[in-house]
């Protein structure tokens, strides 16, 4: 069992994710079938970066039906490397594309102290871990 981390949010694309796009973006973080969409290059370079970085295929995030959003999965379990597979997607297939996200979404490990929010802007992600301080009891803060 690999670590847990759980997701609440959603972020943004602009503009919306064609059809066709969508079902690129899904094929290559490995939810679609090949025949099943007709592909462009970006999202063959997408899934052959993801597939070089031993992807397990749990991305935390679906692509919602009109193309709009990524959405958490209702806080489902995951194990991946969620950084770089958002990174590639932006980077591979998103801008190349003329797409952009926007919006944050929370994150909480299994661990107290991993917990944070990603804050999308155009092309630009940052993950922002949250700072956990204990000023001790009242009458004798720290």
């Amino acid at each position: 069992m690999g670590y847990n981390t759980y997701f609440a949010g959603q972020l943004e694309i602009k503009p919306p994710l064609t059809e066709n796009e969508r079902k690129q973006l899904l094929y290559a973080i490995g939810a679609y079938e090949a025949e099943e969409v007709k592909l462009g290059p970006e999202a063959e370079a997408l899934k052959d970066r993801i597939e070089k970085h031993a992807y397990d295929g749990s991305f935390p995030f679906d692509v919602s039906l009109d193309g709009k959003q990524l959405e958490d999965r209702d806080r489902e379990e995951h194990a991946y490397p969620a950084k770089e597979i958002l990174r590639f997607i932006i980077v591979e297939f998103l801008a190349p594309l003329g797409h952009a996200l926007e919006g944050s979404i929370e994150w909480t490990g299994d661990d107290a102290e991993d917990r944070g929010t990603i804050y999308a802007n155009g092309i630009l992600v940052e993950w922002v871990q949250d700072v956990i301080t204990n000023p001790g009891p009242s009458w004798a803060r720290a």
